[in-house]
């Protein structure tokens, strides 16, 4: 998928820096939502300079520029360039190089194919992944965050639906967790090829894979006792409706891949459509929300 990158300057209307680092921080948090609200799902910051990263066919111009405009921080200018980045291979690193083994909960240890897992007991749920250009080894916050809340679920005789699959990394912890059917979908093909691969790493055989954005779902009559979606914020305000009509009856919806300053909007619209929150985390900056209906 092409995506964009923006490169936000932030600085008193008269052009100079900004020298008052609350005030910048400050500035820079609003920005972080102004831009969600127009596609934007991830941020770096570089002094007085935010850069931000966007799916180019989910970016909304009008509204970065009409909400840039209604600031509400006196004497402060946001200006941005935009440009569109050029389709590589974002976990490079992570190919050539691996990842150090990954403990959560003291159940489950996550490797790659470079590393083993010596230094822990045989008692583990062995999971190996495989990184072909697709988001999901378990360093990142919200991944660990669901993964925990799964390890922590009976997931026996289960059937799963993970939304954005990625790696496959939540497919095969639920597989290996004792659910019996799950159902993956990405619209990225090489998350879907990875997800795949990783799958037979693990003999994870009961993970189907679909290409494909939520839409994939009117093909699939199967309701699921948990679903999981670890996207980001936009996405999965747009896509709940269909989550919610894919759950059985006392199902549970785990949500992740958002800030924390996002969870009310997404408490909101599942409480709209007959969800109840019962329980949430948070990591770092991250948040995971967890609902039943």
């Amino acid at each position: 998928m092409k995506y964009l990158k923006a490169e936000f300057r932030i600085a008193h209307k008269g052009g100079n820096d900004i020298e008052d680092m609350a005030l910048l921080q400050i500035a820079k948090d609003i920005l972080c939502e102004y831009a969600g609200d127009a596609g934007f799902e991830s941020f770096e910051e570089d002094g007085n300079f935010l850069i931000g990263y966007v799916q180019e066919g989910l970016f909304n111009k009008s509204i970065l520029d009409e909400n840039i405009s209604n600031l509400p921080i006196s004497g402060i200018s946001i200006s941005y360039t935009i440009n569109q980045i050029d389709d590589v291979n974002w976990n490079k690193t992570w190919e050539e190089e691996g990842f150090e083994p990954i403990v959560i909960k003291d159940k489950c240890i996550i490797h790659d194919t470079l590393h083993n897992k010596e230094h822990v007991g045989n008692n583990y749920i062995d999971i190996t992944i495989d990184v072909k250009q697709a988001f999901g080894t378990g360093t990142h916050e919200t991944t660990a965050m669901i993964i925990s809340e799964l390890l922590d679920m009976n997931l026996n005789n289960k059937s799963v639906l993970d939304c954005g699959c990625g790696t496959g990394i939540l497919s095969i912890v639920a597989s290996k967790s004792g659910a019996n059917t799950i159902v993956g979908y990405d619209i990225d093909e090489w998350s879907v090829k990875n997800t795949i691969h990783n799958c037979m790493l693990n003999n994870a055989n009961n993970v189907k894979a679909i290409l494909g954005d939520v839409n994939a779902l009117n093909s699939i009559d199967t309701k699921f006792d948990i679903v999981v979606a670890n996207i980001n914020r936009n996405i999965l305000l747009a896509d709940m409706p269909m989550y919610v009509n894919k759950m059985n009856q006392g199902a549970i919806l785990l949500l992740s891949g958002f800030y924390v300053q996002d969870a009310d909007k997404l408490i909101t619209k599942a409480e709209s459509l007959g969800l109840k929150l019962v329980g949430k985390s948070e990591l770092s900056t991250w948040c995971m929300l967890k609902f039943t209906n």
